[in-house]
């Protein structure tokens, strides 16, 4: 040992009595605006309504913010630029400061084909969303699981969230559903709207320190990501997959379009337990 341990005393504690389901919330927290989720949508309402002023509570399920575009492992941004020729820029926002400081730092990447797709790094990405929303002056909910929304009419007046430090109890003058699956309107008893039948995502994958002096063009690539299909369980494509590679990562992200039909144990959907108008 190059230096004894230190004593360190203990004591035992105790709750006063059992947490039950309806017991009163532990915390309690009031803002201008609560925004539900903290991906890029999440984020932009948070950042835009700190800019106008407002006190705003960012609250996400994760223990960390960011939401799919840092925790995913996709690292990849479509739609931001419109297809070429052109590859205008169509969204703009959150986007300028984040692809300028990422860019600065050689961070974030563009590959141009028939569309402009922005690549970048997920650790880095994630840094930048917690030094901006500490700028911004948000507050910040994390590991919060909805359990209860309190309305009026159309209205979201407040909702309660589970954590490991007890239950929090948030009341806002507006609140913002950026969750991905309306989880806020669905709790609250409002209208959502599903489609007639099931849709499902592309799914990604990142291979990473590839050979770049033999870097596999994308049909190996994609090749081989469907021989594999049937043993990792990967969803059958309509059509075939195709990959991408990013010599300035070392990777490549094979990518499958989206399924007619899946293979595998999946989430009950949305649609169970739920009443049409």
């Amino acid at each position: 040992m190059p230096h004894p341990l230190t004593p360190l005393p203990v004591h035992t504690v105790i709750r006063d009595a059992p947490l039950r389901a309806g017991d009163p919330a532990e915390h309690a927290v009031t803002a201008d605006v609560c925004v539900v989720g903290s991906g890029i949508a999440g984020l932009s309402a948070a950042v835009e309504s700190a800019r106008l002023g407002r006190d705003v509570v960012l609250v996400d399920a994760a223990p960390v913010l960011g939401g799919q575009m840092v925790n995913s492992l996709i690292g990849l941004f479509c739609g931001v630029y419109g297809n070429g020729p052109e590859f205008r820029q169509l969204t703009h926002g959150l986007f300028d400061t984040m692809f300028a400081d990422l860019e600065a730092g050689g961070d974030l990447f563009r590959r141009t084909g028939h569309s402009l797709t922005v690549g970048y790094d997920e650790v880095r990405l994630g840094r930048w969303v917690e030094d901006t929303v500490r700028a911004h002056g948000i507050r910040v909910l994390t590991n919060a699981t909805l359990t209860g929304v309190e309305r009026d009419g159309d209205r979201v007046l407040g909702a309660r969230f589970a954590t490991r430090y007890g239950a929090v109890d948030v009341t806002a003058a507006g609140f913002v559903d950026a969750s991905g699956d309306a989880a806020l309107a669905w709790a609250a008893g409002l209208e959502c709207r599903l489609p007639d039948r099931e849709i499902y995502g592309s799914q990604q994958l990142v291979v990473e320190h590839l050979d770049t002096s033999a870097a596999p063009e994308p049909g190996e690539l994609a090749a081989r990501v469907a021989a594999k299909a049937d043993q990792y369980g990967l969803l059958r494509p309509r059509r075939g997959p195709r990959a991408r590679w990013s010599g300035s990562r070392s990777s490549s992200c094979p990518h499958r379009p989206p399924s007619s039909a899946r293979w595998g144990s999946c989430w009950p959907t949305r649609r169970s337990g739920a009443t049409s108008a």
